[in-house]
């Protein structure tokens, strides 16, 4: 055997060894990446929960427009953290107000970041009655008179990493 072939051998076995090296690194980092991510985000349970997720901005908050609901969110006292966090939001992102919580199911079906605030019992039948999938409602109320907020079950914050 010469020395070139010996020298070219060598060239070949470390580039192999190398590019082994690091394709499996890289394999390493997206597996121990998607063990530790969460697949769902928790849901938006509690009032803490909701204020955090209007705040932040990632989720849009919409109720029935010309509403006693929607009324109490727009004049809400800049002492009232809660409706005047929500207003806040509304107001900034421009989000339409639904005029009819049967037009508005399917949006809500469809955008996992859409919160639907309504009274608590309409939120149960409207569930029941209209919802094609899996729809969760806080346990919660903003009033007492039972104001509560819709979601996607298990709605998903992240898309899946699903591709190197």
């Amino acid at each position: 055997m010469n020395k070139e072939s010996l020298q070219s051998n060598r060239i070949v076995y470390s580039f192999w060894a190398m590019t082994a090296l690091l394709l499996s690194d890289a394999f390493s980092c997206i597996f121990y990446s998607n063990l530790t991510k969460p697949m769902h985000e928790p849901p938006v349970d509690s009032v803490a929960d909701l204020l955090q997720a209007v705040a932040t901005h990632s989720h849009y908050v919409v109720t029935q427009n010309n509403s006693a609901i929607l009324s109490r969110i727009l004049q809400a006292p800049a002492n009232d953290r809660v409706y005047s966090t929500i207003a806040r939001q509304m107001r900034h992102a421009g989000t339409p107000m639904m005029d009819s919580f049967t037009q508005t199911m399917p949006l809500l079906e469809r955008n996992s970041r859409l919160i639907v605030i309504t009274l608590q019992n309409q939120a149960f039948i409207r569930r029941y009655l209209l919802a094609r999938k899996a729809l969760h409602i806080g346990t919660e109320t903003l009033e007492p008179v039972g104001l509560a907020w819709i979601l996607p079950k298990r709605s998903p914050m992240r898309e899946p990493f699903n591709k190197v």
